[in-house]
């Protein structure tokens, strides 16, 4: 199964807890595919990326308009190229964001 995981980061939080043990859970199967994409590169809950492959969407040197843009079109793009089966996203925002990409 190849899933993509969207988050806005692993800083400390519910829900970010709650996606590291998504992400880890996915990862233990050999079959699975697992994409991690986030705005920001802050990892507090220590994901391993020995069997996930990630992807940091945003450019924190753009403007915010700029910004949100990018974070559409690169996820896109992940989407396209990985051709998920499933994605998880956490939060209101996020689903907004999978929405229009």
């Amino acid at each position: 199964m190849k899933a993509i995981v969207l988050i806005n980061n692993f800083k400390n939080g519910g829900a970010e807890r709650v996606a590291s043990l998504v992400v880890k859970g996915l990862s233990d199967n050999a079959d699975n595919e697992v994409h991690v994409c986030v705005f920001e590169d802050i990892n507090n809950y220590k994901v391993s990326q020995d069997r996930i492959k990630l992807h940091v969407l945003a450019d924190p040197s753009k403007r915010h308009l700029t910004n949100s843009f990018l974070k559409i079109f690169n996820l896109a793009k992940v989407i396209r190229r990985t051709n998920a089966d499933v994605i998880f996203s956490f939060g209101p925002i996020m689903a907004g964001y999978v929405y229009f990409a």
